[in-house]
């Protein structure tokens, strides 16, 4: 796990990190911690895999007609990209649901977003706990960050 300053200090050679959907749900609801936390990073740097952009809009519908529509121009504004998931990532997926599904119960929608991680080769900001045991993925957890794992 990289802390906010080594992060800082080597997001130069990375460019990337990629804000799982957990976050974004606190965002949008907002926690005002995570809302400092993401504003602070530069913008060239927020992203989000496509996946977790799903999952954000799944959250979301229950919220309204328009909530999605919310979302997609406040990621905009944000300066917010999105990592699409490709092949190569959907073959990574398979090896890491061999790997890690057996052990650690690593699903579908989880694979795929590890995936398009580790193809990125990005840091990734998640709450989640399966993605600790990723060995091929590298967590980001900011110095605010008031939970652990």
């Amino acid at each position: 796990m990289v802390d906010c300053f080594t992060f800082r200090v080597w997001y130069v050679e990375r460019k990337v990190i990629i804000i799982d959907s957990c976050i974004w749900i606190d965002f949008f609801r907002e926690n005002e911690e995570i809302a400092d936390e993401i504003l602070s990073l530069p913008k060239s740097l927020r992203f989000i895999a496509s996946v977790s952009l799903m999952e954000v809009f799944e959250a979301g519908r229950s919220r309204g007609k328009g909530e999605i529509e919310k979302i997609k121009k406040v990621l905009k504004e944000m300066g917010v990209k999105i990592k699409y998931s490709s092949r190569k990532d959907s073959k990574t997926a398979l090896f890491l649901m061999e790997k890690y599904t057996p052990k650690y119960g690593l699903s579908v929608k989880d694979a795929l977003i590890a995936a398009t991680v580790v193809s990125s080769k990005a840091l990734f900001w998640t709450r989640d706990k399966i993605f600790k045991h990723i060995e091929e993925i590298q967590l980001y957890k900011p110095e605010s960050q008031a939970w652990s794992y």
